[in-house]
């Protein structure tokens, strides 16, 4: 049985509320929801997290008013938890979509267990499987977002020993060697990355195959590619968290000394500048912006668009394009039709630059020539007299 405070009581939960300003009681509520009375009643109570199924269906008849994340941080300030904002966003979506994890993984034909598991933050899945659950999504959730993850994600990763070893500790202090004791990766070996920012307990955990590790610059290409910021060769590591927050200290300070500049302000932008990174966000933005202007099947970008116009649209570097591009599409193929047109008009501009340079300078001089000679008739035809120049 949950455990309220004064202010905690049944009478707040946000769907309780929407139903006594409408005159419902729990009977009338449950059958427009189509739910049984216990369920309604259990969940106004927080007894137990409804089931997806259900809170669709419940939350459907307030038209918006009470939305599925409501129902979740009230479950989760209740009876402690994670709220919405740290939920994985494939589980979110399934919550609001009413889809247990079971039908969503028949739909993209993985395993359900393995779905959870993401969801957990216990597992990163292939490309090419982010792609089908993205998919079954319909496109709502990017394989960049089922692939990342989430801020505040970390205490829902599989629980490790106490006892770390470090991994070559003079080159890489920040990563260590474990066994997992849960979930579904127990007993495995495992590299824990931990944001080398004082006071910040952000953690990255990647299970090792066949106990098997990767020397340290695989898993900081890894962590370049979540967003996290590696410098000095590895001896630190900036989770995405502290550098936005990094980022917007130094944009207060630069407010606050009214434009004056400084010369720790003078190098900020250029050390940004080199340290730039791409982000989830980042590929989030460039994958929509291919999804618009490239075309998958023919393997070629719909006309007036390129790698250059899309960086160029969204401020962001052209390498970053091609590498998302080729990432999630493959490489530009070849239109045969293109090239042939594009080998032909350089065929005729060589044509016509090498008569402008050979040809044209011989065309004047003749020209020049014409016009003398015509200048001579002229003065001849009016020296005679008409009938005879007729």
């Amino acid at each position: 049985m949950a455990k309220f405070r004064d202010d905690e009581t049944p009478r707040n939960h946000p769907f309780t509320r929407w139903r006594r300003s409408r005159g419902l009681t729990q009977a009338q509520a449950a059958r427009l929801a189509g739910v049984g009375i216990p369920t309604l009643a259990k969940l106004e109570q927080a007894n137990q997290f409804p089931i997806p199924k259900n809170m669709a269906k419940i939350t459907r008849i307030t038209d918006g008013a009470v939305r599925v994340e409501d129902i979740i941080n009230y479950y989760a300030k209740i009876n402690g938890g994670t709220d919405a904002s740290q939920m994985h966003p494939l589980k979110l979506w399934r919550l609001r979509n009413g889809i247990s994890g079971e039908a969503l993984a028949k739909k993209a034909s993985y395993s359900s267990p393995c779905v959870y598991a993401i969801e957990r933050g216990e597992l990163i899945p292939l490309r090419t499987t982010a792609q089908k659950l993205s998919a079954a999504t319909n496109g709502e959730v990017s394989p960049y977002e089922i692939r990342s993850q989430q801020q505040g994600h970390h205490h829902a990763q599989p629980v490790y020993h106490s006892e770390e070893e470090p991994m070559r500790t003079e080159d890489t202090p920040n990563l260590k060697r474990t066994r997992l004791t849960q979930g579904m990766w127990a007993g495995r070996t495992a590299v824990i990355a931990n944001c080398s920012v004082h006071d910040c307990k952000r953690t990255r955990i990647y299970p090792c195959t066949n106990s098997t590790i990767s020397p340290p610059e695989v898993y900081h290409k890894k962590l370049q590619q979540e967003g996290w910021v590696v410098r000095s060769n590895g001896r630190t590591q900036v989770c995405p968290d502290c550098r936005a927050n990094n980022k917007a200290a130094r944009e207060t300070l630069s407010l606050k000394l009214g434009g004056e500049k400084t010369m720790e302000t003078e190098a900020a932008p250029a050390a940004e500048e080199e340290e730039r990174e791409i982000t989830p966000a980042d590929k989030r933005t460039i994958y929509a912006a291919l999804q618009h202007h490239f075309d998958p099947a023919r393997g070629l970008y719909r006309q007036g668009h390129s790698d250059a116009t899309i960086a160029k649209g969204h401020d962001v570097p052209e390498a970053w394009v091609i590498n998302v591009r080729e990432e999630m599409f493959g490489e530009l193929r070849v239109d045969k039709d293109l090239e042939r047109a594009k080998r032909r008009l350089e065929h005729l501009n060589t044509q016509i630059k090498e008569l402008q340079e050979n040809d044209l300078p011989k065309l004047e001089s003749i020209l020049d020539r014409i016009t003398s000679l015509e200048r001579q008739a002229n003065e001849i035809r009016e020296m005679l007299p008409k009938e005879v120049v007729a």
